[in-house]
């Protein structure tokens, strides 16, 4: 018995020290920046480990990670599109409003509304 009660602390503590992994439920979905009109090129759909584009596609090279402030998420992205490859990193948050902000590591951000709500 006392294996097992060993065995269990060592896996409860290895998931103490991994990262949180984001609710991703509230982003997911599509959407396109604010002033734009739905169904446009600008779009573009969040699923389940990859985010859509109209010419380029983005998968999430690690878990969204909870940054612990409000309803926002940090992104590793290995992106491709157009003939090209790139590493992106970027912070999505979710706002009351039911809109979603979207910050780039190259200092390009956005506000943008659902298309699919």
């Amino acid at each position: 018995m006392g294996s097992l009660k060993t065995a269990a602390l060592a896996v409860a503590a290895a998931m103490i020290c991994l990262p949180a992994m984001a609710d991703f439920s509230k982003l997911k979905g599509s959407w396109t920046p604010a002033g734009q009109t739905c169904n446009s090129d600008a779009d573009f759909t969040i699923h389940d480990g990859y985010i859509q584009f109209h010419e380029s596609g983005c998968d999430f090279s690690a878990p969204p990670q909870a940054t612990g402030v409000g309803n926002a998420y940090f992104l590793r992205m290995s992106c491709s599109g157009e003939g090209e490859s790139w590493n992106e990193t970027a912070i999505f948050a979710a706002t009351e409003q039911g809109g979603l902000i979207a910050y780039y590591s190259n200092s390009f951000g956005f506000l943008t509304k659902s298309c699919s709500r």
